[in-house]
């Protein structure tokens, strides 16, 4: 199974263990109840739990844990990451995952040579970004099928089209600074 992290437990709601997620993802999580998840401080290092419910929306939320009854046991559980298999996921599988893409490594995919590590990923209006981490700087990459090209999630590679004035946007800060 491979798990995805949906958001931190960073509270109690006081309503009979009802805890309070944040870091979730913007859009609204859909899963089926009475499914498995684990809680944890990792994915690896988590214990199996129950879903009784999840509500989320805008990178918060809450959710109900059939094992858990009361909010001491609840609190027990704050600062811990929830993960969810991606089979029991209902959402558009287009969407991104926060940190997902983190550490991959991201080459040229016309030479093969390597242009960075990725070391964000940015929900943005008009498209997403991943923010790549290369050796002169930090570079914005649009997270969109024209630049996309393959993505190698066993390995933790991307591969991507570098078009014309890419990675012109690497000097593009120090370029601003200079004009002040």
């Amino acid at each position: 199974m491979n798990y995805k992290y949906i958001g931190t437990i960073s509270g109690v709601r006081a309503y009979n263990g009802e805890m309070i997620l944040s870091d979730c993802p913007e859009w609204k999580i859909k899963i089926a109840k009475e499914v498995s998840i684990k809680i944890g401080f990792s994915e690896k290092f988590a214990k199996v739990f129950t879903l009784k419910s999840l509500n989320s929306s805008k990178g918060y939320g809450s959710i109900i844990i059939n094992e858990i009854k009361s909010d001491a046991e609840a609190l027990k559980m704050k600062e811990q990451g929830v993960f969810v298999d991606e089979n029991a996921l209902e959402n558009d599988n287009k969407k991104v995952f926060a940190g997902e893409f983190n550490n991959y490594k991201v080459f040229n995919n016309e030479t093969g040579k390597l242009i960075g590590k990725v070391i964000e990923y940015w929900e943005m209006p008009a498209n997403d970004c991943i923010l790549v981490q290369t050796e002169q700087g930090e570079l914005p990459i649009p997270f969109i099928p024209e630049f996309i090209l393959e993505i190698n999630k066993r390995q933790k590679k991307i591969y991507v089209n570098v078009m014309d004035g890419l990675m012109d946007l690497l000097n593009q800060d120090k370029d601003e600074d200079a004009d002040d």
